[in-house]
């Protein structure tokens, strides 16, 4: 009776945070028996201005078949099983960033990687050379990354009629900013572009088409424990027009109620207070 023989498959994957360059890369320990792809997302998204970080998800696809990248801290894991021994591993990788309104905008992938597997675990890394950034869903000549860093959108073509909309505010008093760990900026359900010139004050901006209302939606976050927190909104809407838009909000314009576990105290004052906002 023929058995085809089956071994675990660690892919070891370091990119360096904060590293540009490809020296400096670390062996990783790899555990008999273990089975993962572990590494962190492509530089050029995390140095971003204006890609929600938390809506960045990979997908690694592995001869032929697609495994989900689950993050873990700053880095992302995906578990791989049954690789046949002395064969030859086809793998490619991809990261997306899912939009409010449910698209999913691809940003960052690699061309096929072949990994040769013998009779023991593997380690490969992967290099910041070896992502391609070219992705264009409208067609423009101008990548996805280069479109979300611009304030454009990455689904309307650059020579249509765009008007521009700035949108400045400071962190509101009642926070006493304790940890807002990201301001995300939408324009038309699309992540905009944004600054910080001064240490309390943002600002975005954007193109979008003259031919639709533009919804504003300001979020102000902070971080507890992995998980991204709401503590404060803003929302308001522009009707069509060519003219350019520059809105200044104000404390007023915040919407400071929000209740993520519904227990009646406010996540804003339950992350003031030291408690969990997310639990009962």
């Amino acid at each position: 009776m023929f058995c085809k023989s089956f071994h675990l498959l660690w892919v070891s994957l370091l990119i360096l945070s904060g590293c540009t360059g490809d020296s400096g890369e670390h062996a990783v320990p790899l555990n008999p028996g273990a089975s993962g792809i572990t590494l962190a997302s492509p530089i050029k998204i995390r140095e971003s201005l204006a890609i929600d970080f938390s809506q960045v998800t990979g997908v690694a696809n592995v001869n032929g078949r697609t495994y989900e990248m689950v993050q873990s801290g700053s880095g992302y894991r995906a578990t791989i099983n049954n690789i046949p021994i002395n064969s030859d591993v086809q793998l490619n990788l991809l990261f997306q960033e899912q939009l409010p309104d449910g698209q999913a905008l691809r940003l960052a992938y690699t061309d096929q990687i072949t990994i040769a597997i013998g009779n023991s675990n593997q380690t490969r890394q992967i290099l910041q050379a070896e992502y391609r950034y070219d992705y264009d869903a409208d067609g423009d000549g101008i990548s996805n990354i280069v479109e979300r860093n611009n304030g454009s959108d990455p689904f309307i073509p650059e020579n249509a009629v765009n008007r521009v909309v700035v949108v400045q505010l400071n962190i509101p008093q009642i926070i006493n900013d304790p940890g807002i760990t990201q301001v995300i900026a939408l324009f038309a359900d699309v992540p905009r572009a944004g600054s910080r010139p001064f240490a309390n004050t943002f600002a975005f901006r954007g193109e979008v088409s003259s031919t639709i209302p533009v919804g504003i939606d300001i979020r102000l976050t902070q971080e507890y424990e992995g998980q991204r927190i709401i503590v404060a909104r803003a929302l308001t809407e522009r009707p069509p027009g060519e003219e350019d838009i520059f809105i200044a909000l104000t404390d007023d314009d915040f919407d400071f109620s929000l209740d993520s576990d519904g227990d009646g105290t406010s996540n804003l004052d339950e992350l003031q207070a030291g408690t969990n906002p997310v639990g009962m």
